[in-house]
């Protein structure tokens, strides 16, 4: 499997935490380390599977403040630490890292790419943890290879559409990872469908926001979501859910203000807040049409106080109970 060499499990004895009587009060009693070389079929219905992502170098590229590589580990050493109050006692399985190695970035998305097929291939539902948001285009081939991609909707929160211009030589960025997925999409005859909330205007250019038309991207603006000025974003939402039988959810916690999300590549001083955000995740998780997650810009280098990475666990723990209600 090339995934190998990219590929590291995690240690059994990484998650750890405070000693309780009762099992299963903390998420770090509810994981199952797991290998990818190894791997068999989810053993419950849920199957929720997380693998990182350590790489940065589509931030560098994108002349972004680096650090995301470092992003997995602190994530789930922060989720670790939370109460667990899942409606099942389905495990959650710890399928390791893909690597970024000499900055060949091409290559650890290929390895991501291979490995989220596995995942998909033995019922698993991945939540991917970044890294930077190249981790999109790896985990969209992923789903390709996995024949996951017809009928399917990408839904993404994000402060940037990330749909800049690929270079002429193919070399894909932080800020590339939709242009890409747009581009494999018209070269397969496969639908691009993208809706992304939280956009910022002094964030995008003219020609990003031409782009979005252009591909027929959906977006809802931060200030909308602020000041409800677009009332029917909801139902914006759900048309375009209704629409596809698949959703892939990607979440980019620079999409967030700065005061919540510091430790990010970009920070937002006017990016959306944790408790606007929260309910449009349940609706769309609610729909039951969720295959694929992932989170992406944890930066733990830029972070203070480990807010940023308190606020990513609270959302991926938020998923979890979602995923296993």
């Amino acid at each position: 499997m090339d995934t190998l060499k990219n590929y590291q499990s995690t240690p059994s004895t990484f998650w750890q935490g405070r000693t309780t009587k009762d099992k299963n009060e903390y998420i770090y009693q509810t994981v199952a380390c797991q290998n990818l070389v190894q791997i068999v079929s989810a053993p419950d219905p849920h199957g929720v599977a997380i693998l990182g992502f350590e790489c940065d170098s589509g931030i560098k590229r994108n002349h972004g403040r680096v650090g995301a590589t470092l992003g997995p580990q602190v994530l789930r050493e922060t989720l670790g630490k939370l109460s667990s109050q899942a409606h099942s006692k389905s495990y959650i399985h710890d399928f390791g890292n893909i690597t970024c190695q000499d900055e060949q970035l091409e290559m650890a998305q290929t390895a991501l790419a291979q490995a989220v097929h596995l995942l998909h291939e033995h019922a698993y539902l991945p939540i991917l943890f970044g890294g930077g948001h190249e981790i999109a285009w790896g985990h969209y081939q992923g789903l390709s290879l996995a024949g996951k991609t017809n009928r399917l909707g990408i839904i993404n929160f994000d402060a940037h559409f990330d749909l800049r211009p690929i270079p002429g030589d193919g070399i894909g960025t932080s800020g590339t990872p939709f242009k890409q997925i747009a581009q494999h999409c018209q070269q397969n005859s496969v639908p691009f469908s993208y809706f992304c909330l939280g956009i910022q205007n002094a964030s995008n250019t003219p020609s990003l926001f031409a782009t979005a038309k252009q591909l027929n991207v959906e977006y809802v603006l931060a200030d909308a979501i602020h000041l409800h000025c677009d009332k029917d974003y909801y139902v914006k939402l759900d048309n375009f859910i209704n629409a596809h039988e698949a959703i892939y959810l990607s979440i980019c916690l620079d999409v967030f203000a700065s005061a919540y999300a510091p430790g990010v590549s970009a920070p937002q001083s006017l990016g959306i807040y944790p408790w606007q955000a929260i309910p449009i995740l349940r609706h769309i998780m609610q729909s039951g049409k969720v295959i694929s997650i992932d989170i992406a810009e944890l930066s733990p280098p830029h972070d203070q106080n480990d807010v940023t990475a308190m606020l990513a666990a609270h959302l991926v723990r938020e998923l979890i109970i979602l995923l296993s209600s």
